[in-house]
């Protein structure tokens, strides 16, 4: 094992494998065994490691910028956005971003305090 494994990784009960490479739905490790990855990276990588579509479309967009600071917006956000909100129902046209899972379950647990308010009060129309 590396010389900074730690501690942190103990809770598989032993050694995890290191990765050699990996392709689609495969890894294979520094012996050479080749495993099928059923949980693909923990959503990282669930349309498969290394996929050369998705690596195309993060190359371009790391020569294009690789930030955006949150009160700006870049083009691609935008088309996203525009091509979201097209799937949606009627009604579900706002887009809030959020920098992970956290705060996107905050701001969803904020809309629905808001939402449960107007139905039983004349408070008017809150954005968040």
């Amino acid at each position: 094992m590396g010389k900074y494994y730690t501690k942190i990784v103990d809770y598989f009960e032993r050694k995890p494998d290191q990765i050699q490479k990996a392709d689609g739905a495969y890894i294979l490790n520094k012996k050479g065994h080749k495993l099928i990855d059923f949980v693909s990276g923990w959503n990282v990588a669930n349309l498969g490691w290394n996929n050369p579509e998705i690596n195309e479309a993060v190359i371009k967009q790391l020569k294009r910028n690789i930030y955006i600071p949150f009160w700006m917006i870049d083009d691609i956000q935008n088309e996203y956005a525009e091509s979201l909100t097209k799937e949606l129902p009627h009604g579900l046209n706002l887009i809030l971003r959020a920098t992970g899972g956290t705060e996107a379950n905050e701001m969803a647990l904020k809309i629905s305090r808001s939402i449960i308010i107007l139905d039983s009060s004349d408070f008017g129309k809150v954005y968040l």
